[in-house]
């Protein structure tokens, strides 16, 4: 059983299994602020609003942005605070707007999707609190916003007039919860900083191909003093080579020589590992082809050899059907001779009978 509150300032919801959600809470709301910025770095492949260095440091710093620390941020996600900060109600709702749009998206239902987005993006543009418009007639609505022709119907106003009244979408709060939700994005984002970390360990992998890193420091310091005249193409381009590199040295462990002698010496043992990993696993995948070659014949040995057991005793049974058969007609004929023996014998000893009862005249 559900009940809630609506007032202008919170809303507040006691769900089935006693916990207590407060919709319009400062909490809430910076939970959905969180939600925003995990979608600039979800959408960061087609936006590039952020660099990789800053949304490396927002979820290492596990997005705990409040005003101590806001101007520190990039300048997109200061923007966004601010407005969030500024319209709670505009970006309450379009975060549940956002999750009717996934949710559609899952269901296969593009189309509808498309107009959840828009809406959204609707109400986020709005520069007044959205709940002081009218919303009680659909057709002025329509008429009166032109950007809404399009999306907004039966079910957009209802929803609509269900947050005016509620302050919650019961579509959203009945199937998650913002805090899963958040833990997903937040893995979501994780993922794509492990995966932007893995290209650079990338880059220095094949940097490393047949390069001693130990000793392209000294070597580069011995070139240079040894050098009779000082080219600076040369240079130019040495610094170049270098220079590329100084993002993943700021990144992974600053300016301490130590720690970067010690990933280098962490990324060839990866190398090693990787390579010999991958001649345990090709000569794994060798024995398993040859197992199943010699499986493979096996069978057929096996099959070979069934079919010729097989053939065998039915050729022995075709050979003791015709055995048997030829022995039943020998029975036959013998019984035949013997009947026709005994016939003639009773015909002689009649004969014999006859003449010992003759009697001359």
């Amino acid at each position: 059983m559900t009940f809630s509150t609506a007032s202008n300032s919170d809303v507040v919801t006691v769900t089935s299994d006693g916990n207590i959600v407060q919709y319009k809470s400062d909490d809430y709301v910076n939970k959905v602020f969180k939600y925003f910025v995990l979608e600039l770095v979800k959408e960061n492949d087609e936006t590039n609003i952020l660099s990789e260095l800053e949304m490396i440091n927002i979820i290492n710093n596990k997005l705990e942005i409040n005003e101590n620390n806001i101007n520190t941020l990039p300048k997109c996600i200061k923007n966004l605070y601010e407005d969030v900060m500024k319209l709670k109600n505009n970006y309450l709702f379009a975060y549940y707007l956002s999750r009717l749009y996934e949710n559609r998206l899952l269901d296969n239902q593009p189309n509808s999707a498309q107009k959840y987005y828009d809406f959204s993006e609707y109400i986020i543009g709005l520069d007044i609190d959205f709940e002081t418009l009218d919303w009680s007639s659909l057709q002025e609505i329509k008429e009166n916003n032109e950007e809404l022709y399009d999306i907004y119907g039966e079910k957009m106003h209802k929803i609509t007039n269900e947050f005016l009244n509620k302050g919650y979408i019961k579509e959203i709060t009945k199937i998650e919860n913002i805090n899963d939700v958040l833990k997903l994005y937040l893995i979501n984002a994780q993922t794509k900083l492990y995966n932007i970390k893995l290209s650079k360990i990338k880059i220095i992998q094949k940097a490393l191909k047949n390069v001693n890193l130990l000793d392209v420091e000294n070597n580069k310091y011995h070139d240079n003093d040894d050098s009779d005249d000082n080219d600076d193409s040369d240079d130019n381009d040495d610094n170049n080579e270098y220079d590329e590199y100084d993002e993943i040295n700021e990144w992974y462990y600053g300016n301490d020589k130590n720690k970067k002698r010690k990933l280098e010496e962490l990324v060839l043992n990866i190398i090693e590992k990787y390579e010999k990993n991958k001649r345990i696993k090709l000569i794994n995948e060798e024995i398993i082809e040859i197992n199943k070659k010699e499986t493979y014949n096996t069978n057929i040995i096996l099959k070979v050899l069934n079919l010729t057991i097989i053939y065998c005793f039915i050729s022995y049974m075709f050979m003791f059907y015709n055995k048997l058969l030829n022995y039943n007609n020998d029975t036959k004929k013998i019984t035949e001779n013997l009947i026709h023996n005994e016939d003639q014998c009773t015909n002689i000893n009649e004969l014999i009978n006859s003449f010992h009862n003759f009697t001359p005249f």
